[in-house]
């Protein structure tokens, strides 16, 4: 199964074997760790597939761990870990395990398994239901700024291995084509020009075409600073 991200050119980017510094490799190992890495706040209206860490606040409803680990690196690294405040929406967490937070804790629903919920504030709006609930506790949650700015730095210099895109419905497809060590890169201007299939008819999700399943990493560098996935796909 092939390692796939979104990212912009001087945020973050997929996996690939490379020979630079520590700071670069730190950052595929953490995103080995992790399913979904925000370095600042983060509002959330979709699931997640395995762990979550979010450098600042976690708000917005939704679903994490949903489906477990899956590809993930094996070990016992938070299902979800934010370094800030969890509030201001339900978030619902699966397949037990811990949830650490930096600051307060509300609003949680601890679905399947046993739970260990530690924060560094206070904790309201959770059922204990057996599980372990610790506030005002000592939190260290890792900032990942500085890897994740080596890994951009060190991706965004790869160049584009000459892939193509296609529309099928209403899905965008992404047709890679790989280099000789399996990895396909594409280099997009603007991921939200690439949303749009004709004039301002939006397509409703990203796909990847036969075969990109066998490539080592597909790398999407994007050159947008930010963007909405949220307002694009509809």
């Amino acid at each position: 199964m092939s390692r796939v991200l979104i990212a912009s050119l001087v945020g973050l980017a997929a996996g690939v074997s490379t020979s630079a510094t520590a700071g670069p490799i730190e950052g595929l190992e953490v995103m080995r760790t992790y399913n979904l890495v925000t370095l600042g706040n983060l509002q959330n209206s979709s699931e997640v597939e395995g762990r979550t860490h979010v450098g600042g606040n976690l708000s917005g409803s939704s679903n994490y761990n949903v489906g477990g680990a899956g590809f993930q690196a094996a070990g016992d690294a938070p299902k979800l870990q934010v370094g800030g405040n969890i509030g201001s929406g339900w978030q619902n967490i699966q397949g037990g395990g811990s949830v650490v937070a930096g600051g307060n804790i509300s609003q949680i629903n601890l679905n399947g398994g046993y739970y260990t919920v530690k924060a560094g504030g206070a904790i309201s709006g959770v059922n204990a239901n057996g599980n372990s609930l610790q506030s005002n506790a000592a939190v260290d949650v890792p900032m990942f700024d500085d890897d994740f700015l080596s890994l951009s730095t060190a991706l965004a210099s790869l160049s584009d291995t000459g892939g193509s895109t296609t529309i099928q419905g209403q899905n965008r497809i992404f047709n890679p084509v790989a280099d000789q060590n399996g990895v396909a890169v594409f280099n997009v201007d603007s991921l939200t020009n690439l949303l749009a299939s004709n004039g301002n008819d939006i397509v409703s999700g990203l796909g990847f075409g036969a075969g990109s399943s066998d490539l080592d990493t597909i790398v999407i560098n994007v050159a947008d600073t930010e963007f909405s996935l949220q307002e694009r796909c509809q």
